[in-house]
C-alpha cells in the first residue's frame, strides 16, 4: 500500500476523532482498519446487564439481556418508567424476541398480562420526514419507551459486526470506568434506531484488555465488553438541533456472563398462554436408560437438556418458546427429562392493530362478516379461514354502545365481481350459522388488525405435535448427542410418558391442617420402591399427593413420595420403617427429583418433663431418627401407649424450640402405658439427652376465652380434680378418661378466688394482687353436653360470660372424626356400643352358659339351641349397629377410616 492510499484510509478516522473532541491520534495511537471478521468474537450465549444513557436528555435506563444465538431468542428484563431509578418500580417487565418468526412477547409482571407484536412493525416510522421531527420522535419527552427501544436492541447490534461495517482498531489502550480497555471504532451506515429507522452511526467500543482479564478472571475464550458509545451522525450538522455535536447513546455493560457449556436459558412465555378450556398444556417425560451418576452434572446436564429441547422442536415442529420446563432427573437405572408443551397462543394475540377509526359503509367492508361480542371469536374465524391475514372490528355509528360488533374477515382484499357483484351486500353470519341481510347505507367505524403469526411452530395443535414425538420414540429414532470429555455420547429415549405434569406447589407440608394432617420431610432425592409401594398416582402436585394420603380409606397411609413431574407414591410404612428391607427387598431408592414425606404424629404429644420415669419402660425401640417415629409407634403399636421418652446416647437435654441431639439413627424410644399425669407422684430422674412426652388431648378442643359452662346443664357437668399448674392439659385428659371418647364434648377451666371478700370499691389492681399472692384455685368442669360453635345462637343457653374462664369445646374424636350434631347424634342412638356392654350383654352370657352346660351334659338340648340362636341374633343386631355407626362417622370425616386404628379410643 502506497503512502497516498494509507493517508486516505486514515483521514476519515482522524476527522471522526477531532469532531468529537477525542484525543488526537498522537496520544491514542494510530487506528488501523481491519477486517470485520477480526473483531472480537461474541459468544453464542450470554447474559449481561446494560445501562443505557442518553446524556443530552439526562435519561438512564437499565435492563438485562439474555441471548441465545442458536435458538435466535433474546430476553430483556426491565422496568417501565422514564424517571424511575433502574428496577425501582412496581412494574417489572419481561420481553422475549423470537427472531426466527419475527414476534415479540411483552409480559407485565404485575397485571399480569401479555401482548404480542411483530418485530418489524416500527419500521413504518421510517416514513416520517424531516430530521427535527424524527429526532423528537426518538428523544422527545414522553416518547421514549422501553418497549420501543427493546425492539431495536438486537444483541447483534450491541456486540456483533456487519460485513459492510468499517472497523478500526486503536493501538493504544484507554481506561474506561477504571478498566484498561482495547478500543475499536466502527463506521455503521445501517444501525436501526426506533422512531427513525436506519441511521448512519459511529461507534466506539471498549473491551476489557486481555492482560487485565487474565489477572481478574483468568483465561477466557472471549473478550469482555465494557462500554459502547453510539453517535447519531445525521443529527450532528451545522444549524442542527445540537449544532455540530452528534447526540450520543452510551451503553455500559456489567456482569457479562458466558456459560462454560451450552445451556438453556429461561425463555418462558407461559404467562401469554393461559390455561384455557379449548386446548390444554401437555407434559411429557422421556426415559433414557443408563447410569449417569459418574458424569459431572455441571457439564453433562445443561447440554443434555438443550439437546432434548432441540429434538422436541425438530420432531414436533414447535417453537422453542412453546416448550417449557425441560428439566432432568435420574435414578440408578435411567435419566429422565420432563417438559411441558404449551398450547397455541390465544387467537386475539395473533393480531396487532394497524389502523383505527376507519369509516366504512356496510356494503364496502369485506367478503364475509359475522356478528359477535368477542374479539377472540373474530380472530379465530380468520385463523380458520384459508388465506385470511387481516380483520376489521367494527361498531355501528348509530348504536356505538352495543356489545354486538361486526367482524369483517379478510378485510381489504380485492373481492372481484364473482365474489361481490356490484351493489350486493356481504355474507353476514348470524349466531345460528345462517346468513341474514343488512342495510347497505349503514355506517361503521372500524379498527383494522393484521395477523402477525404465520408460522406452523405456533399454529400447530399440541396433540398433533405429541403424536409425532411419540411415533419418533416408538421407532427408536429419538436420539440426542452430548459432548462429554471430548467424546460424543449418543442417548436414545426408550419410552415416553404423557401421564406427568409440572405443577407449581408453594404449600407448606408441615402446616396443612391439624396435627393429624401434617407431614415432615423424611428424605430428599429419594423415592419409595418395591414392597413399600401401596399405590401410585400421577399428575399430582406435592400437596395434592399428601392430601390423597390423608384421604386414603383402604389402609392407613403413613408416607408419600412426591416427584416434581407429578408422580405420587403412597405407603403404609412410616419413616424409619421404610429404611428396613421387606423380605430382602429395599423400600427406598435414589431419585434426584423426588422426596419422601412421612406423617408427623409428634403434634399429638406434648413435652411433659425433662425428667424421665425411673420405672422400666414397657417397650424400647432403638436406632430411630426422630420423635415422629416414637409417636407413631406409640399411637399404632400393639399395646395402649400413653407416653414415651426420647433419648440419645449423647447430646444435650433440650429446651422448647431449641432441641439439640445427636445425628439421625442414634436415638431410642422408651414407650410407657401410663400418661405422665397418672404417675405424677412416681419418682423421675434426669438422663442426659432424654425428655418425656405424653399424649396431648387439648388439641382436640377449641378454646373460647371469656366463657364457661352454664348452670342450666348441671346434669351434664362434672367437677374433676386437677393440679393447678396442669390446668387445661390435665382437664382435657380427665374429660376423656371419665366421660369416654364419645361422651367428652366440652370442659371449662376457671380461676377462682378463695377466702376473699371484695367490696364494691375493689379495683382490678387489687384483684390482680390477690391472684399473684396465690389466693386462687383452678377449677375444671367436664361435660357431655354438645356445645358446638360458641358464637352460634344454638349455644347461647349452654354457656355464659366469665372473664376468669376459658371454655373448650370438642372438635374432633380420637380417631379423627369431626364432632358435629350428626356424629354426636349417631353415637347417642346406640349407647350400648361400648366394650363393657358388649362383654356383659345378655346374648353373650346366654351363649356362654349354653356352652358350659353342653360340656357338662355332653350335648345340646332344644332349649340350648333356642337360647344360642336368640343370643346370636342379639349379637348380630349389636354388631350391625356398631358397623353402621362407624360407617356414618367414616363418611362424615374424610380420612377418618385409616385413623380408627389409633388404640386410644376409650369405652365406658
Amino acid at each position: 500500500m502506497d503512502r497516498i492510499t494509507l493517508l486516505l484510509s486514515v483521514l476519515p478516522v482522524l476527522a471522526f476523532l477531532l469532531v468529537h473532541d477525542m484525543p488526537v491520534w498522537a496520544q491514542t495511537g494510530i487506528p488501523t482498519q481491519i477486517d470485520p471478521a477480526s473483531f472480537p468474537p461474541v459468544p453464542r450465549q450470554l447474559t449481561v446487564k446494560v445501562e443505557m444513557v442518553l446524556p443530552e436528555e439526562k435519561f438512564v435506563e437499565e435492563f438485562v439481556v439474555v441471548w441465545d444465538e442458536e435458538l435466535n431468542l433474546a430476553r430483556y428484563d426491565y422496568a417501565l418508567g422514564r424517571i424511575m431509578a433502574p428496577f425501582n418500580t412496581s412494574r417489572p417487565m419481561k420481553t422475549i424476541h423470537d427472531y426466527n418468526n419475527g414476534i415479540s412477547f411483552n409480559m407485565d409482571g404485575v397485571m399480569p398480562n401479555c401482548t404480542m407484536h411483530p418485530l418489524n412493525y416500527l419500521l413504518t416510522e421510517a416514513n416520517m420526514t424531516g430530521i427535527s421531527s424524527r429526532y423528537r420522535r426518538l428523544f422527545g419527552v414522553g416518547n421514549v419507551t422501553m418497549g420501543g427501544l427493546l425492539r431495536s436492541l438486537h444483541p447483534k447490534q450491541l456486540f456483533y459486526m456487519n460485513e459492510k461495517d468499517r472497523v478500526h482498531n486503536m493501538t493504544i489502550k484507554e481506561t474506561v470506568r477504571g478498566i484498561p480497555c482495547d478500543v475499536w471504532t466502527v463506521f455503521d451506515d445501517d444501525f436501526y434506531i426506533p422512531g427513525y429507522g436506519i441511521a448512519k452511526t459511529r461507534h466506539r467500543l471498549y473491551f476489557m484488555s486481555r492482560d487485565f482479564t487474565r489477572t481478574l478472571v483468568g483465561e477466557v475464550p472471549h473478550m469482555i465488553p465494557v462500554q459502547r458509545v453510539v453517535y447519531l451522525m445525521e443529527f450532528g450538522r451545522p444549524g442542527g438541533i445540537f449544532g455540530a455535536q452528534s447526540p450520543r447513546v452510551i451503553f455500559n455493560f456489567f456482569d457479562f456472563t458466558v456459560p462454560p457449556v451450552p445451556t438453556l436459558y429461561d425463555f418462558s412465555i407461559s404467562q401469554c398462554i393461559p390455561k384455557g378450556k379449548i386446548e390444554a398444556r401437555e407434559s411429557i417425560q422421556f426415559r433414557f436408560p443408563g447410569n449417569f451418576s459418574g458424569m459431572r452434572p455441571e457439564h453433562f446436564i445443561p447440554q443434555f437438556r438443550r439437546s432434548v429441547l432441540k429434538k422436541i422442536m425438530q420432531v414436533g415442529e414447535l417453537s422453542p418458546l412453546r416448550v417449557v420446563g425441560v428439566f432432568p432427573s435420574q435414578d440408578n437405572q435411567s435419566m429422565y427429562v420432563t417438559a411441558t408443551v404449551l398450547p397455541r397462543p390465544p387467537p386475539q394475540l395473533h393480531f396487532t392493530k394497524t389502523q383505527d377509526g376507519i369509516k366504512r359503509k356496510a356494503n364496502l367492508l369485506g367478503p364475509m362478516e359475522m356478528n359477535t361480542d368477542q374479539f377472540a371469536t373474530c380472530a379465530r374465524s380468520c385463523m380458520q379461514s384459508t388465506g385470511c391475514s387481516k380483520i376489521a372490528w367494527c361498531t355501528r355509528d348509530d348504536n356505538p354502545s352495543s356489545f354486538l360488533k361486526r367482524c369483517v374477515i379478510r378485510y381489504g382484499e380485492d373481492l372481484g365481481p364473482a365474489v361481490r357483484p356490484n351493489g350486493t351486500l356481504p355474507i353476514v353470519l348470524n349466531a345460528g350459522g345462517g346468513t341474514n341481510g343488512t342495510r347497505a347505507d349503514l355506517q361503521y367505524t372500524c379498527d383494522v388488525y393484521q395477523k402477525i403469526i404465520n408460522s406452523g411452530t405456533y399454529d400447530g395443535p399440541v396433540l398433533e405435535s405429541l403424536f409425532k414425538i411419540l411415533l419418533e420414540v416408538q421407532e427408536t429414532n429419538f436420539k440426542v448427542s452430548v459432548e462429554y470429555n471430548n467424546i460424543t455420547v449418543q442417548l436414545q429415549a426408550e419410552d415416553m410418558r404423557t401421564d406427568v405434569s409440572l405443577n407449581e406447589d408453594s404449600s407448606n407440608p408441615s402446616t396443612l391442617s391439624d396435627s393429624r394432617s401434617s407431614f415432615e420431610l423424611y428424605r430428599g432425592q429419594t423415592k419409595i420402591i418395591g414392597p413399600g409401594v401401596r399405590d401410585q398416582l400421577s399428575k399430582l402436585s406435592p400437596s395434592e399427593c399428601r392430601r390423597h394420603c390423608l384421604d386414603e380409606k383402604r389402609f392407613t397411609c403413613q408416607s408419600v413420595a412426591s416427584c416434581v413431574y407429578g408422580d405420587c407414591i403412597i405407603s403404609d410404612l412410616h419413616g424409619d420403617e421404610l429404611t428396613n428391607d421387606t423380605n430382602g427387598m429395599a423400600n427406598l431408592g435414589s431419585h434426584t427429583h423426588c422426596a419422601v414425606w412421612t406423617r408427623s404424629w409428634k403434634g399429638m404429644f406434648t413435652l411433659a418433663s425433662l425428667l424421665v420415669p425411673q420405672a422400666a419402660p414397657d417397650k424400647v425401640l432403638t436406632s430411630v431418627s426422630s420423635e415422629d417415629t416414637c409417636a407413631k409407634q406409640c399411637l399404632f403399636g400393639n399395646f395402649s401407649c400413653e407416653s414415651f421418652s426420647y433419648c440419645s446416647s449423647s447430646g444435650i437435654s433440650p429446651l422448647f424450640g431449641n432441641r439439640v441431639g445427636p445425628s439421625k439413627g442414634q436415638h431410642e424410644c422408651q414407650l410407657y402405658r401410663h400418661h405422665a399425669f397418672d404417675v405424677l407422684q412416681e419418682p423421675r430422674t434426669h438422663k442426659p439427652g432424654c425428655w418425656h412426652l405424653s399424649r396431648n388431648y387439648v388439641q382436640d378442643f377449641e378454646a373460647s376465652p371469656g366463657y364457661e359452662l352454664d348452670e342450666l346443664i348441671q346434669a351434664d357437668v362434672t367437677i374433676a380434680e386437677i393440679e393447678p399448674a396442669l390446668e387445661r392439659w390435665q382437664c382435657a385428659k380427665e374429660c376423656i378418661d371419665k366421660l369416654g371418647d364419645d361422651g367428652c364434648l366440652a370442659f371449662d377451666v376457671c380461676e377462682e378466688l378463695t377466702g376473699v371478700t371484695l367490696d364494691e370499691d375493689a379495683s382490678l389492681a387489687s384483684l390482680s394482687d390477690l391472684i399473684r399472692q396465690g389466693d386462687s384455685t383452678v377449677r375444671c368442669r367436664i361435660s357431655s353436653s354438645y356445645i358446638g360453635v360458641v358464637a352460634n345462637t344454638t349455644s347461647v343457653k349452654k354457656v355464659k360470660d366469665n372473664e376468669n374462664c376459658t371454655l373448650y369445646t370438642r372438635t374432633v374424636y380420637l380417631d379423627g372424626t369431626s364432632v358435629n350434631p350428626k356424629t354426636v347424634g349417631a353415637q347417642k342412638k346406640d349407647n350400648s356400643l361400648t366394650l363393657t356392654s358388649l362383654k356383659q350383654s345378655a346374648a353373650l352370657i346366654a351363649a356362654q352358659a349354653a356352652a358350659n352346660d353342653k360340656k357338662d351334659r355332653g350335648g345340646y338340648t332344644i332349649s340350648d339351641m333356642a337360647g344360642i340362636a336368640i343370643g346370636m341374633l342379639v349379637v348380630g343386631v349389636v354388631l350391625t349397629a356398631a358397623c353402621m355407626v362407624l360407617m356414618y362417622r367414616s363418611n362424615d370425616a374424610p380420612g377418618a377410616a385409616f385413623r380408627r386404628d389409633i388404640p386410644f379410643v376409650r369405652f365406658t
